[in-house]
């Protein structure tokens, strides 16, 4: 919901290519910043009037991260790491035809760096459907503590 000209000036942001991986990074400026951090306090909003929430995000910065963690800690929290081998993203990414073409390869060490996850999907291998089934039976058997409530406390998986 940004303006066109948001991202690219008034400190949006700013791609770069990566010349050795062949992708394109991505530096977020404050207005990405400032939205990016509106959209994860929105989440504990909604789910505290109690709204259940599938939420889908790339937190491609640490710091979104911990801020959704903040948000969340209060409720219960599934957290699904969605996979597919970064060539099959590539093209998925030429396909939609909305995308700016290198950022899936530029972002694909980034997006799962934390490396904690509650369930993980392959999208690659499963079918929709089957991912789904999958992230229904981890979200009902949640472990304690769950993904958020050890990245939160700095543990690992």
């Amino acid at each position: 919901m940004v303006p066109p000209h948001g991202w690219e000036h008034e400190g949006g942001a700013v791609m770069a290519p990566l010349v050795e991986e062949q992708g394109l990074q991505v530096e977020f400026g404050p207005l990405c910043q400032t939205l990016f951090s509106g959209f994860h306090r929105s989440l504990a909003a909604l789910a505290s009037a109690g709204n259940n929430l599938i939420v889908d995000d790339v937190l491609l910065e640490r710091r979104w991260l911990q801020e959704a963690i903040e948000a969340l800690a209060s409720h219960d929290v599934c957290f699904v790491g969605v996979h597919c081998p970064v060539d099959i993203a590539e093209a998925r990414e030429c396909v939609r035809g909305d995308r700016i073409v290198g950022t899936a390869r530029g972002q694909y060490g980034l997006v799962h760096s934390h490396g904690v996850y509650d369930v993980e999907v392959d999208t690659s291998v499963l079918t929709p459907e089957e991912c789904a089934e999958r992230i229904l039976v981890a979200q009902q058997q949640v472990r304690r503590p769950s993904a958020f409530e050890r990245l939160a406390t700095g543990g690992a998986p």
